[in-house]
């Protein structure tokens, strides 16, 4: 505050003699204790701003509370304040009338009284807090507003009884509800009017019980015009203590709609009464159907299958997986089926499938299957086709049967008809040849008979043999039969397990509800990798099982038997944690590995920016010297300006290659600035065009979340320049749920998806980007086809779980204990006619060479060095520079830090920053804290003093 002082501003209004306390939030429009007399004695003490504005605008004081609003418009004393304050400002001073304005600050609500001086030409604003005032005044107007909200929302109207007058006040619901407009005097007797003549008498005789202490609770009808309302009414009456009615607040709801819904109700429920008994009639019959269903299928030894045309999926029940021959845990589609029949079948019953899924009619075929074992059986199948609205199948339901001995038969009765055919023909052979026949046909019976006894043993020697563990179990789940496998898995042998209950061995809960469930519901269950621990033996510890539970079905369609097979999978589960184990430690591997190519481009761009070419403008400086001092010697002055052109090239390709490194805005600059300079890098080098869209509120505080979104939006966009055949592209990044969303989209050639699931080539870098950001908790979504473009949407959290946000903490503004008052620019150059420099940058060969530089001017003094932002404000405080020579990035504070501190405390010292940084984003991060200009330390000498002159 340098402008006006306490004493003035408490002056403005006569002081009184008793000082009431003032009480945050207890501020209104109607005067208080606290007057702004009373405010006007304490003005710096005053908790709340107090402001002083001349006609123009000018902020001539603010108090310390005042500091923290005019930092927010943003202004400081000297500046210009805000349109709408100006405005009440000149009202005041025109009309010498004290007027009043409220303004915001942060979460705070300010009321100003503003009072005009108009001799001086200001006006003084005293500050109240009416926070709490307005929310209180916002939240009794919301409640009223609500309540008759709530009252119309529920049909609910309300009454108060006044006795002394006679007069019922109702609210404005019940004004509507009784049909009379709002506002009309009622009383008893005009309510009771209103009541249903059938009604009337014993509502009146509720009240008068009501009158005598009995509670008011009553249904009853009104008639509002032409129409009859039911209402619903409560009350609660008052007595004083000799039982004299006092007054009587109620509640009356229309419940019109319950009533005709109740009746409505009463009525749909006998409908459904009778519907129901015709369902359950209904049901009755589909289950007795069903019954035969089944009956007919086992008897008839058919398969039930489904195929659903559309997707290639279906169901084949056991009977068809055994006829086909396929293993049960083979995918059902229509190729898996069409494998399996005979090659010189498959293509006519193709064809007569298609031809009964396009035509009307049904399907019906015999073929031909080829068994795993090579055997060659014949099939029957019928089908029901369902179709689509436009005639087509869409699904097709059938059974299907084995018809190989019919078929042998007719081809044997074939045999017979063709021998007998020739037996007439030739009449020729004899009797004895027929029964010579009939002999050979009788033996190769007993061949058959024999082959089927050889089967029956092969069998029984599979189920006992196979390396597969298997048990039949009766409907009570005691053992019936086990083969070896399943007798060695507990190490014992079969004959152990005959006759004993299943859970009396392996007592499991969970497994006895799981069998008894395949009892009830005839279905069978299957469990993948289900853990089991021996009861009687815990030190086998856990085991992983694929189990499944079959069961088998009598006559009746009864479960009578039940049959388990077991497959032990706990080395496959021990294998995949493994997996997992190894997967997770190389995604980590793989991040630090990024991570540690970040950190060392970003080491040795910072050698590059901080050693190099510091090295090199301080050599480009002194050539500046030399070259001056050898003004007359053409020839060494033509070999200085070809060595200064060589170091000006260096700096430049120095820097490229700092910034493709890692460009210094990656670590000095918010998610937005980055973008944007990437995304003119890439216009630049590539040709690329690219919209950036970033939402408000984006914030990305994890550098490594930062870099690795860079990298990837680079990657994405690289891949646009080489694959899409397109000049433009967008980026829209928006923050919600706790992460980030970016999205990149182009319209050009697009690409198929599935090339991601491996790193092949086009897409390696794609994968790259969708393995790391799921190693840090997002997602890489792809959108695209060939020919319609491509859209990918990188999620990513906020943060990386254990990376501390880094964020630049605030640095105080350093206080100086005593500085003398500063000494105008305009006096200083009448005086001495030299500018006082300090050079402030973090490295001493670049500070000496811009001192030796400018010592060469004969009215700029350098008067002193700094390597740092803190010491750069600590010398400022003490030397009192006309001119800071400001370099961007140094340690402990920074040149954008240390230039708005110095420009807060000393308003009337000039900052020029001089950088190797030159992007648009540092330029008005500098700019915003107050420098007079930026130049870059690769530009010409020259115009460093010409700017210290300019800038006075």
């Amino acid at each position: 505050m340098t402008e006006g002082s306490t004493e003035e501003v408490a002056g403005s209004v006569p002081r009184q003699e008793k000082v009431a306390p003032l009480r945050p939030g207890s501020g209104s429009r109607a005067p208080t204790e606290l007057s702004l007399r009373d405010v006007a004695l304490f003005p710096e003490q005053n908790p709340f701003p107090v402001l002083r504005i001349r006609l123009d605008g000018t902020l001539l004081y603010a108090n310390a509370a005042g500091d923290v609003l005019v930092k927010t418009w943003p202004c400081s004393v000297g500046g210009r304040v805000p349109h709408d304050v100006r405005r009440a400002v000149e009202r005041a001073l025109t009309t010498g009338d004290r007027g009043e304005i409220e303004l915001r600050c942060g979460p705070i609500l300010y009321s100003f009284a503003i009072a005009p001086i108009r001799a001086a030409g200001y006006a003084n604003l005293y500050g109240r807090d009416v926070t709490e005032t307005r929310q209180a005044e916002q939240v009794v107007c919301e409640s009223r507003q609500d309540l008759n909200r709530a009252q119309a929302v529920a049909h609910t109207g309300s009454w108060r009884l006044d006795v002394g007058r006679n007069e019922l006040r109702w609210s404005a619901e019940t004004y509507r509800m009784f049909g009379i407009p709002e506002g009309t005097p009622l009383t008893y007797e005009g309510f009771l009017s209103i009541v249903h003549p059938e009604d009337r008498q014993s509502v009146n005789e509720q009240w008068t019980a009501a009158l005598r202490g009995t509670p008011y609770d009553i249904e009853h009808r009104i008639v509002v015009g032409e129409a009859v309302k039911w209402v619903h009414e409560k009350a609660e009456l008052e007595f004083d203590e000799e039982g004299a009615l006092l007054g009587g607040f109620g509640t009356v709801q229309d419940i019109t709609a319950s009533k005709q819904a109740a009746e409505e109700l009463h009525e749909a429920h006998e409908r459904l009464q009778k519907q129901t008994e015709r369902l359950r009639s209904q049901t009755e019959q589909l289950r007795q159907n069903e019954q035969w269903l089944r009956a007919a299928l086992e008897g008839g030894r058919m398969g039930l299958w489904e195929w659903n045309v559309e997707n290639d999926q279906g169901f084949w029940d056991e009977r068809v997986y055994g006829l086909i021959g396929v293993d049960r845990q083979a995918a059902v589609t229509g190729g898996a089926f069409f494998e399996r029949v005979h090659p010189q079948d498959r293509e006519r019953l193709k064809a007569q499938m298609q031809q009964a899924l396009a035509s009307p009619g049904d399907f019906e075929a015999e073929f031909r299957v080829v068994r795993p074992d090579q055997r060659i059986v014949w099939l029957a199948s019928r089908g029901k086709v369902m179709r689509n609205k436009t005639g087509q199948g869409v699904r097709v339901l059938g059974v299907l049967y084995d018809v190989t001995q019919r078929k042998a038969m007719e081809a044997t009765l074939r045999r017979r008809n063709d021998q007998l055919t020739a037996e007439v023909r030739t009449r020729t052979k004899e009797l004895g040849d027929t029964v010579s026949r009939l002999q050979d046909e009788v033996s190769r019976r007993r061949r058959a008979e024999k082959n089927l006894s050889e089967r029956s043993h092969l069998l029984e020697g599979f189920f006992r043999h196979t390396i597969t563990p298997l048990a039949f179990m009766d409907r009570d789940f005691n053992f019936v039969q086990v083969n070896d496998a399943y007798a060695r898995v507990d190490g014992k042998e079969p004959d152990d397990f005959v006759g004993k209950n299943h859970f009396a061995l392996y007592p499991n809960a969970e497994n006895r509800a799981l069998f008894e469930e395949v009892v009830r519901t005839r279905q069978p269950y299957h469990a993948l990798a289900k853990p089991f621990v021996y009861a009687e033996h815990p030190e086998r510890g856990v085991s992983y099982w694929n189990w499944q539970l079959t069961p088998l079905l009598d006559d009746a369609g009864q479960v009578r038997f039940l049959v388990l097979n077991l497959q032990d999978v706990t080395e496959r589960q021990e294998a995949m944690r493994e997996l997992e184990k190894r997967t997770s430690q190389l995604q980590r591997l793989t991040a630090e590995l990024s991570e540690a190519e970040d950190r060392e481009r970003r080491r040795l761009a910072e050698l590059l920016h901080d050693d190099l070419q510091q090295l090199l403008v301080g050599s480009k400086l002194r050539l500046n010297i030399l070259a001056r001092k050898i003004k007359d010697t053409p020839e060494l002055l033509e070999i200085v300006d070809e060595t200064t052109g060589l170091i000006a090239e260096s700096i430049q390709k120095s820097r490229g290659l700092s910034h493709e490194l890692s460009p210094p805005v990656l670590h000095h600059g918010g998610l937005a600035e980055v973008l944007q300079w990437l995304v003119e890098q890439i216009r630049v080098t590539c040709g690329l065009r690219v919209r950036l869209k970033v939402g408000s509120g984006v914030d990305l505080p994890s550098q490594t979340l930062k870099t690795f979104l860079y990298k990837a939006t680079r990657e994405m966009l690289f891949n646009i320049v080489k694959h899409a055949g397109v000049r433009r592209a967008a980026i829209v990044v928006q923050q919600r749920d706790g992460s980030i969303r970016l999205a990149v989209c182009d319209k050009g050639r697009g690409f198929a998806p599935e090339c991601l699931d491996s790193a092949s080539q086009g897409a390696f870098g794609l994968f790259t980007i969708r393995e790391r950001v799921q190693f840090l908790g997002g997602s890489l979504t792809v959108h695209s086809a060939p020919g319609r473009g491509s859209r990918l949407i990188l999620t990513i959290p906020l943060s990386v779980p254990g990376e501390e946000a880094t964020r630049r903490a605030e640095v105080p503004i350093l206080s100086v204990s005593s500085a003398p008052a500063p000494r105008q620019a305009a006096d200083r150059l009448a005086s001495t006619h030299k500018f006082r420099i300090l050079l402030v940058d973090d490295h001493k060969v670049m500070r000496d060479g811009l001192a030796a530089l400018l010592e060469e001017e004969s009215d700029i003094e350098v008067v002193g060095q700094a390597g740092n932002g803190r010491d750069a404000i600590t010398l400022t405080a003490h030397l009192k520079p006309d001119v800071v020579i400001m370099d961007v990035v140094m340690p402990i504070i920074d040149g954008v830090e240390a230039t708005r501190q110095i420009r807060a405390q000393w308003p009337h010292v000039r900052v020029i920053a001089l950088s190797m940084l030159e992007e648009d984003a540092t330029r008005e991060r500098m700019l915003k804290a107050g420098v007079e200009c930026f130049l870059s330390k690769a530009g010409p000498s020259e115009v460093i003093a010409a700017a210290i002159r300019r800038s006075l």
